[in-house]
């Protein structure tokens, strides 16, 4: 019975080795030709920003702009409104409220009401504390929403 057992191991030892392998040359080659593409395909999507894999490229449209600065500014008024409760009045300028250098001016018209000002492609938009948030951005997140889809 061990004599049967160790023909059959022998005979199964046999069958392994006789499938064919593939050299270890071989082996190289497609390791060598796999990174080789994958380092082509890195080269092109650096180089080319094909949309399919960064996405759309940024519109600089005149409409996009302004959209961009309202929402800005509305999200500023947002900042100084939360500054007002939190101290009781709104900061006597935008350093206060950790803006030192925001290309949007801060007019502080009384104590309860400011005044935003900013500037995009020669025209001037203008929000005040004492106007409605949807007014002012009127279809500007539909603009941004928009252009990313």
């Amino acid at each position: 019975m061990l004599k049967d057992v160790m023909d059959h191991a022998v005979e199964v030892q046999r069958e392994i080795s006789k499938r064919p392998r593939l050299p270890e040359s071989r082996r190289g080659i497609w390791l060598i030709v796999l990174l080789a593409s994958a380092t082509a395909l890195a080269g092109y999507s650096w180089f080319a920003r094909p949309e399919f894999i960064w996405g759309p490229k940024p519109t600089a449209e005149p409409a996009r702009q302004e959209a961009d600065t309202r929402f800005a500014m509305y999200l500023l008024s947002r900042r100084l409104e939360a500054h007002r409760k939190r101290e009781g009045s709104y900061p006597a300028t935008l350093a206060g409220i950790g803006r030192p250098n925001s290309s949007i001016a801060y007019h502080l018209l009384s104590e309860s009401t400011f005044e935003l000002v900013g500037m995009k492609g020669g025209k001037q938009i203008v929000l005040r504390s004492d106007m409605p948030a949807a007014a002012f951005l009127g279809n500007s997140p539909r603009t941004i929403m928009g252009s990313t889809r």
